[in-house]
């Protein structure tokens, strides 16, 4: 089973994601803020994290992603503005724009691990 952290400042949308992956075959641990997504993973490393582009916390989800990446964790970036949604790869990571359907989720982790 693929761990995948989830890091968005939406609770509700954390848990719709894991309750979507769970059936398919994915460990999903949930994070709200920056510094929480850091304590997971340093406890439990993901294999992926899905990150939104604007957290609280220390970091901004782009500079989660550096440091999660740099730790080996695939990174998908997510956001629903469409300011980032226009230029997603100026961000440097795979790229979902919200709201998005299940199936491109799934497409985009499975693409992530290659």
């Amino acid at each position: 089973m693929r761990r995948v952290l989830v890091v968005d400042d939406d609770g509700a949308i954390c848990d719709l994601i894991k309750e979507c992956l769970g059936p398919e075959g994915y460990d999903v641990d949930c994070a709200t803020d920056s510094d929480k997504a850091r304590e997971i993973a340093a406890l439990l490393p993901p294999e992926l994290a899905l990150i939104d582009v604007v957290l609280p916390g220390g970091a901004s989800g782009p500079e989660l992603a550096d440091e999660l990446s740099a730790a080996g964790t695939r990174v998908v970036l997510m956001s629903g503005y469409p300011e980032v949604s226009a230029d997603p790869e100026r961000l440097g990571y795979p790229f979902l724009g919200k709201p998005f359907k299940l199936r491109q989720l799934i497409d985009a982790l499975a693409a992530s691990v290659g």
